[in-house]
């Protein structure tokens, strides 16, 4: 269920995360591109380019819904974000996030999600929450905003599609929209004009208009400091939400190169936050407990004010 606005847990550690499994293309494919795919799909090398390209040439797998681990999506082949799903059923770096997430969602929750790219985190939401939860999905990409419209069409509960970007003032941003779907972002620069136009929204002022929200989950390609320095209000409200960042240094030097450091800085004043780590198979450790690189670190970080710690307390090692 959609509707579309213009821009304006148990005790113990987890057991390890299974993979996915890969997903399966409907009867409305042809069978022998069925077969082609699947057999590509199989490849340890390569595969992804190629079904690219079947999918430039097929039109059946531009448009195609699959069943995935968590529920069906549709999905375009044509796009790299896609292959994983088709041939994992999942994104295998999501799935400590969901583990621990998955755990806590509950009744009448209000989610941000910021930068729900062709609706995977949005339709993870939707699922897990009980009846009453919504979710407030901001992605500015043409190319993704297709398929997260028709993701949100498959969800049982409430979804706000917003076609906007989100940054520290109202006004408008340049899209940057890449090959590789999931690397596109936006410049704030007034002075920029390459890319299509698109709207900036502040979550202050998204929260104004729907509310308080109970969770933000931020994945903008290092706008997220931006993102934050417009929740200032949020932040600092008598229920302040939980806040799940992603973070790559490489991405945050498209907008001068910050540190995590100053991304953390920006809950300190703001909730009692404390910062964890989200780490293999689904647990979270503290911001200096972990080292920078290892097969146990993701790039997820998650502020937690301390209202609302013991949401998380059984996962936290």
């Amino acid at each position: 269920m959609t509707s579309e606005e213009d821009a304006l847990p148990s005790s113990g550690l987890p057991a390890a995360t299974p993979a996915p499994a890969a997903a399966g293309l409907p009867a409305t494919v042809p069978s022998w591109l069925r077969i082609l795919c699947r057999l590509t799909a199989r490849l340890p090398r390569g595969h992804g380019r190629l079904l690219q390209a079947l999918a430039r040439l097929c039109k059946p797998l531009q448009t195609v819904q699959v069943q995935l681990t968590s529920g069906s999506l549709w999905l375009d082949l044509r796009e790299s974000a896609c292959i994983p799903l088709y041939r994992e059923g999942g994104y295998r770096h999501a799935l400590p996030s969901h583990h621990i997430l998955a755990r806590f969602l509950s009744e009448a929750m209000t989610v941000f999600d910021v930068g729900a790219n062709i609706g995977y985190f949005t339709a993870f939401f939707s699922r897990h929450l009980p009846r009453g939860g919504r979710v407030i999905a901001f992605e500015p990409m043409p190319r993704a905003l297709r398929l997260l419209r028709l993701n949100a069409q498959l969800c049982p509960g409430e979804i706000i599609v917003i076609p906007s970007a989100v940054g520290p003032a109202s006004g408008i941003a340049r899209c940057q929209e890449r090959p590789q779907l999931d690397t596109s972002y936006v410049t704030f620069d007034s002075a920029a004009s390459q890319g299509a136009r698109v709207d900036v929204v502040t979550l202050d002022a998204a929260a104004e208009r729907y509310g308080q929200p109970d969770l933000v989950k931020l994945d903008i390609e290092g706008a997220e400091l931006l993102a934050l320095r417009g929740a200032t209000n949020i932040l600092s409200n008598q229920h302040p939400p939980i806040v799940l960042i992603e973070y790559i240094e490489p991405m945050a030097a498209r907008f001068g190169v910050y540190s995590l450091a100053q991304l953390c800085e920006v809950f300190s004043g703001n909730g009692d936050y404390e910062i964890y780590r989200v780490c293999q198979p689904g647990v979270l450790c503290a911001a200096d407990a972990v080292e920078d690189h290892g097969p146990e670190v993701t790039s997820d970080w998650l502020a937690v004010p301390g209202c609302k710690r013991a949401l998380v307390a059984s996962f936290v090692r």
